[in-house]
C-alpha cells in the first residue's frame, strides 16, 4: 500500500488520512507526520514496501520541516521520535539518490570552484526590468558542481522573474526551430544568455572564453587567478590555453542541459514567498514550491 497517496487503495484514508496530509507547500509537520505514521503501524500497513514508496516519493520535494510542532499530548515522545526517525531516512535516502543520479562532471583543465558574483539582469514582463542577481544570503551552495550549478539556475531565474507562474509557459530547446508543436514559448534568448554567463562567472570562467578571438592576455587580465592554474610558467599556460577554452564549451554545454531540465522540472511550480530561520533571524525570499494536486 502507498502511504504517500489518498485514492481507493489506500486502506481507511478517511479515519487515518495519509502522509500527504501532514505535507503542505513543501513543509512537514512533525507531529501530524509522526501521528500518521503511528496509526499505520498500529494498522499493519507500515511494511518496509510502503516506507521505502514513500521515502522516493518525498524525494522528488526540497522538503523542509515547519518550526512548530503540533501539540499531542502524552503521545508527543513516542510520535516525534517516529517522525524523526522518518525526516533521517528521507534525508539518507535522497542523499544516496542524488549523488546515484549525478552525472560525472567532465574532466576539465582546471577544477571550477564557486565563487560569488552581482551582475545586473535587464529585461522585459514578464521578467523584471532590471534587477541586481546575486547568490550573497541564499544558504549554502550545494557540493558536487552539477548541483551547484543547478541551484545557481534556480535562484537566478527565482530574482529575475517578474511573474510567479510565467516559467511555465516557457522551454528550452537544443533546436529552436524543431518540436514546434508543444505550446510552450522559446526562452527569449536575453534571459537564457544571462543566465549562462551569471554561472558561467560563478565558476570563474569569464563569459566571453568561449568565443573566438579570445586570447590568453585577456585571460590573464581578466581572470589572473584561473589564468595562473593553467601552469607554472607563462609559456607553459599558453601553451594550455586551448585546452580551457575547450573545458568552457564543454561546461557551457552543462549549464544549458541544466537549464533545459530545470524549466520541464518547474513545469508545476510556482515562484513563492517563503519565510526561513537562522540564527533566530526571520527572513523572507522567493522560491520554486512545487503544487501537487495531493496537498
Amino acid at each position: 500500500m502507498e502511504i504517500h497517496k489518498t485514492g481507493k487503495n489506500c486502506g481507511k484514508k478517511s479515519e487515518n488520512g495519509n502522509l500527504n496530509k501532514t505535507f503542505q507547500k513543501n513543509y512537514f509537520d512533525l507531529g501530524k507526520l509522526g501521528l500518521v505514521l503511528l496509526k499505520y503501524d498500529k494498522l499493519k500497513y507500515l511494511d518496509v514496501t510502503s516506507y521505502e514508496q514513500s521515502l522516493s516519493y518525498y524525494c522528488n520535494y526540497s522538503v523542509k520541516v515547519l518550526p512548530t510542532v503540533s501539540s499531542l499530548g502524552t503521545l508527543s515522545p513516542q510520535v516525534f521520535q517516529l517522525a524523526q526517525t522518518y525526516m533521517t531516512n528521507l534525508l539518507s535516502h535522497k542523499n544516496a539518490l542524488l549523488s546515484k543520479k549525478e552525472d560525472k562532471t567532465p574532466m576539465l583543465i582546471c577544477t571550477p570552484s564557486f565563487i560569488h558574483v552581482a551582475q545586473t539582469f535587464k529585461g522585459s514582463h514578464p521578467f523584471k526590468t532590471q534587477v541586481e542577481v546575486s547568490m550573497r544570503g541564499l544558504g549554502q551552495v550545494p557540493n558536487g558542481i552539477q548541483r551547484a550549478i543547478s541551484w545557481i539556475i534556480k535562484n537566478v531565474l527565482s530574482q529575475i522573474l517578474d511573474d510567479p507562474v510565467a516559467h511555465q509557459q516557457y522551454s528550452v530547446r537544443a533546436m529552436p526551430e524543431r518540436n514546434t508543436k508543444t505550446s510552450c514559448k522559446e526562452l527569449p534568448f536575453n534571459v537564457l544568455y544571462f543566465i549562462k554567463d551569471y554561472v558561467l562567472s560563478s565558476f570563474g570562467y569569464p563569459p566571453a572564453l568561449r568565443f573566438p578571438g579570445y586570447t590568453y592576455q585577456q585571460l590573464a587580465a581578466e581572470s589572473p587567478l584561473l589564468a595562473s592554474e593553467l601552469g607554472a610558467t607563462s609559456e607553459e599556460c599558453e601553451e594550455r590555453f586551448p585546452k580551457l577554452v575547450a573545458d568552457a564549451d564543454v561546461f557551457d554545454n552543462l549549464v544549458f542541459d541544466k537549464i533545459q531540465r530545470l524549466f520541464n522540472d518547474l513545469r508545476k511550480s510556482v515562484l513563492q514567498e517563503t519565510c526561513h530561520v537562522h540564527d533566530n533571524y526571520e527572513y523572507r525570499r522567493c522560491e520554486f514550491v512545487r503544487i501537487d494536486k495531493g496537498t
